[in-house]
């Protein structure tokens, strides 16, 4: 199971997209797209803001061992998070605008 993130490069946007999808937009644009492996929230914070920064996709990967042990609801649910301190409807001026 992989949460794929993938920023929009001129509205500086991150969302949740299917890898298939965030792929082939790297195809097209001439990009490449790395994963990370998560094993914890401080793992997933700075991949989400470091991509975030850079206004570059992401894939959020973890082994088999991580998806069982926190949940794949849960790790949705806490990326989702992560993903509302980057959106413009958070009132948080102070960040870069992002969409997960």
């Amino acid at each position: 199971m992989y949460f794929e993130i993938e920023s929009k490069r001129q509205d500086v946007k991150m969302y949740v997209v299917s890898t298939k999808q965030m792929l082939n937009n790297a195809q097209r644009g001439g990009y490449a797209v790395p994963a990370f492996n998560i094993h914890n929230l401080e793992t997933m914070q700075v991949v989400v803001e470091t991509a975030a920064n850079l206004h570059a996709p992401v894939i959020i990967a973890g082994t088999p061992g991580t998806f069982t042990h926190a949940g794949i609801e849960n790790l949705l649910a806490l990326v989702s998070a992560m993903a509302k301190q980057y959106h413009p409807s958070t009132g948080n001026s102070s960040r870069p605008s992002h969409e997960i």
